[in-house]
């Protein structure tokens, strides 16, 4: 039924926003959700402009523990902004592009690419229809932010050179796996 599929597909509004652009080649089969989501069969171009993940804060995820600690919260305050900061509860980004296929109940990106205010996330991975996400990424902060974050970290131009690629870019790589 494809009420019943669309109402599905509705409550994932929660969880995701953004003006979305697609090439999309689907087929599946099913009279419901769970008989279709892993039949259903997909591939295609993805770009989402001005979006946003409403139910993760993939920088604080990849972040961790650092940013947890006190001083490192009052650093990416100051450099994100007073509106971003309030929104670290979910994942705004400038753009989302990548190409996927959709294939045993899981949308496999390899890569996709989130541009983000200073940095930019190239993420190899998939996520369900389950609700869990497994992907292998790297965030990469341009010169301007990475610059900023070890001023504000006190870094020297020693620490730079070892913890910065080529002792100038901030390069953070990640693992992201759970649920949303």
């Amino acid at each position: 039924d494809l009420s019943q599929l669309l109402q599905r597909i509705k409550s994932l509004k929660d969880n995701f926003k953004g003006r979305v652009y697609t090439d999309l080649q689907f087929k599946g089969r099913g009279t419901d959700w769970e008989k279709v989501k892993n039949q259903l069969w997909a591939k295609g171009k993805l770009e989402v402009k001005d979006g946003a993940i409403l139910t993760l804060d993939l920088m604080g995820s990849l972040l961790g523990d650092w940013i947890n600690s006190p001083s490192f919260r009052s650093i990416l305050q100051q450099s994100i902004g007073k509106k971003e900061w309030q929104m670290l509860n979910q994942t705004k980004f400038n753009t989302l592009t990548g190409d996927f296929t959709v294939k045993d109940g899981k949308v496999k990106f390899e890569p996709a690419v989130m541009k983000v205010e200073g940095a930019t996330m190239k993420l190899k991975g998939d996520f369900g229809f389950d609700y869990k996400v497994d992907f292998d990424g790297i965030l990469r902060f341009d010169k301007k932010s990475s610059d900023e974050i070890a001023r504000k970290l006190g870094l020297s131009k020693d620490a730079k050179s070892i913890l910065f690629k080529n002792g100038k870019i901030l390069v953070l790589p990640f693992k992201l796996k759970g649920t949303y």
